[in-house]
């Protein structure tokens, strides 16, 4: 038997992701295409990776965006998310870590 896949609220998911048994992904949680996500994911982070890692919080990608001007209000909520998305995979494709 396979352990749970608990995932929380408000999660994206990127196309491509595999998730393995057992893991939890918390709430607020953005992982970026074709991860392979081995542990569980705190809320509020960007993710990205194989294996997948956190990257960095979520809430700095939302500041970033509020600086270009874009809404987080219900209606820009997926192209928020979009936004996000692709910020984690190019910094993880560059290299990044997440340690800054």
């Amino acid at each position: 038997m396979y352990d749970e896949i608990v995932v929380g609220d408000r999660v994206f998911i990127g196309m491509g992701s595999t998730i393995l048994p057992g893991v939890t992904i918390g709430s607020d949680v953005v992982i970026g295409a074709g991860s392979v996500v081995t542990r569980d994911v705190p809320p509020g982070m960007v993710a990205a990776g194989v294996p997948c890692r956190p990257i960095r919080p979520l809430a700095e990608y939302e500041e970033s965006s509020l600086a270009r001007g874009m809404d987080w209000t219900v209606g820009d909520y997926g192209e928020a998310w979009r936004h996000a998305v692709i910020a984690a995979v190019e910094r993880r494709r560059d290299g990044g870590d997440g340690a800054s």
